[in-house]
This record gives C-alpha cells, sequence and structure tokens, in this order.
C-alpha cells in the first residue's frame, strides 16, 4: 500500500494527496496540485458518503492552470487510479470541472468509468454513470497567501475612511449625550480592519484624527439644530479631504 501511494504521488506530477473523512454533507477536497492550478473535490450524497459505486466529482482549475489549454485527457486515468486508492467501492464517477475565477462550468460536464481505465468516452458512447443534472462548483479554497506586509498607508482611501470613523467616534466621546457611540466606535474597528499600516503610520492617522475631532467640537461648526452625529461625519469628512491629499 505504502509503494501505491508512492507511485500515485509520483503520478500526479506534484498533487497532494488528502486525508478526508466526509462526517458532513459538504464537497470534500480529495487532491490538489499547485503545479497543475487544480482541485479536485466530491460530493457526499444525502447520507453524507462521499465513496460509493458512482461518484460525484468537481475539478476545479486555476485560469492559468496548463489543464485548459492541454485539456484533462491525459490526466482522467491518474485521478481514476486516486478514486480508486480512496474508494476501492468506486466504479464510475460523474466529472463537472469549473474555473476558479468566476466558477463558470468548463465545457459539459461528463462520465468516466473504471472499465474504461476511466478516460473520457467517446462521443455518444454509453457509460455507467449517468451525468447529474446539476452539479454545484466547490467551494472558493482558502487562501493559503501570506497577508500583505504593512506599508505607510497614511494617504489611501482605507485610511481616509478609517480617519472618518475615529473622528466621528472621538467626537461623540466629547459630546453628551454620547447618542450613537457604540456604532461610531464598530465602524472605527471595522474601517481599521481594511488597513495593512505600519505602526507608525497607523498612529499618525489616528493622532491626526482625534486633533481634528477636537478642533470640530472646541470650534462650535456643528449647529444646535444638526444631528450631532451627522454634523460630526460631514466635518471630519471634510478634515480628511484636508489633511490626507
Amino acid at each position: 500500500m505504502r509503494g501505491r501511494t508512492a507511485f500515485l504521488l509520483a503520478s500526479f506530477a506534484g498533487m497532494q494527496l488528502l486525508n478526508v473523512n466526509a462526517s458532513a454533507a459538504e464537497p470534500v477536497k480529495l487532491a490538489y496540485s499547485e503545479k497543475l492550478g487544480v482541485a479536485v473535490f466530491a460530493y457526499p450524497d444525502d447520507t453524507g458518503q462521499w465513496c460509493r459505486a458512482k461518484l460525484g466529482i468537481s475539478i476545479l482549475v486555476k485560469d492559468d492552470s496548463p489543464l485548459l489549454s492541454q485539456g484533462l485527457d491525459s490526466q482522467l486515468p491518474k485521478f481514476g487510479a486516486m478514486f480508486a486508492e480512496k474508494c476501492p467501492a468506486a466504479v464510475s464517477a460523474a466529472i463537472a470541472v469549473y474555473k476558479a475565477s468566476d466558477r463558470g462550468l468548463v465545457g459539459k460536464s461528463f462520465s468516466v468509468a473504471k472499465a474504461d481505465n476511466w478516460s473520457r468516452p467517446a462521443e455518444g458512447q454509453t457509460v455507467p454513470a449517468p451525468v447529474p443534472t446539476t452539479m454545484a462548483a466547490p467551494p472558493a479554497p482558502v487562501s493559503t497567501e501570506a497577508p500583505p506586509e504593512p506599508v505607510a498607508c497614511d494617504h489611501s482611501p482605507a485610511a481616509a475612511d478609517y480617519f472618518i470613523a475615529a473622528c466621528v467616534a472621538r467626537g461623540l466621546e466629547f459630546h453628551r449625550p454620547t447618542d450613537g457611540l457604540d456604532a461610531a466606535r464598530t465602524r472605527q474597528a471595522d474601517a481599521a480592519k481594511t488597513l495593512h499600516c505600519t505602526p507608525q503610520s497607523m498612529t499618525k492617522v489616528t493622532d491626526m484624527a482625534m486633533q481634528a475631532s477636537l478642533r470640530i467640537v472646541n470650534s462650535g461648526a456643528i449647529s444646535a439644530l444638526m444631528d450631532f452625529a451627522d454634523g460630526m461625519q460631514v466635518e471630519c469628512r471634510k478634515a480628511a479631504s484636508d489633511q490626507l491629499k
């Protein structure tokens, strides 16, 4: 068994096989290959079991995958060997191929059979497994890319949004009563999540927002007839436009 697994790994040209345990009725990732830009998913049935005689398979390919230009046919027997390795009960598989970028179906779905060495059947040839009328695209894979490096972002649009949110929240902290303060603090926290600033840049934007808020409150720019939170929003937006050029 160990030798066969090693053979499969070599045959997949870098495709990594995954240990799977379909305890929930969700697509199960069987294998993926960064080199080929492809991920293979199996769909459980109503009982939650993905391993059965007739498999439901989706193949997700990246836009730059060589399989889009060269075709899948050469890889199908290798996929089939992987199916048999992970699910000895499998005798056929209904397959749909999707692009990763827009989840668009590539060509038509089709079926392959173990008896045919998992090769695509000739046009018009019948196969044991009927192609399902619908097969959902697999879920978007979790990104494994590293988060962007922090930068000096005090002049970015995201920094302006954070500046305004922090300015308004600080103004409401000065104001009595503090209607809307909790919501303003939530907006500030949400805006901060969109920033990838260096600590120095983040401190600079925050300090500028605090100073602008204090000036606005002390200037009396907000009429007593206006809703204070709305007035702060207007004045803080002006301050951001002036100071984050």
